[in-house]
């Protein structure tokens, strides 16, 4: 299943190739709106990739989407409280 792309200027790209299993990977372009956010601080300490994520659901939100999170990370889960992302159950 194809995840829905954005539509207009915040389109994302994507690239195919395939791997040793014969399977594709999808790569997506990292949006410079997306690592500007992930550079600022969060209301609670997170790691790099954990901001990257936080930043791709708060750039999502943005453009009226409604992801939400889930995760086992204390911080992650407060960081994403405190920016209004809701969080999914795992």
């Amino acid at each position: 299943m194809e995840p829905a792309a954005l539509a207009g200027p915040y389109a994302l790209p994507r690239r195919y190739r395939p791997t040793a299993a014969g399977a594709a990977e999808t790569w997506l372009e990292l949006h410079a709106k997306v690592l500007e956010r992930a550079l600022r601080p969060f209301p609670a300490p997170v790691r790099t990739l954990d901001a990257l994520h936080l930043a791709s659901l708060s750039f999502l939100r943005e453009h009226g989407r409604d992801p939400a999170l889930a995760t086992y990370d204390q911080h992650m889960a407060q960081a994403a409280r405190a920016m209004g992302i809701p969080l999914q159950a795992v």
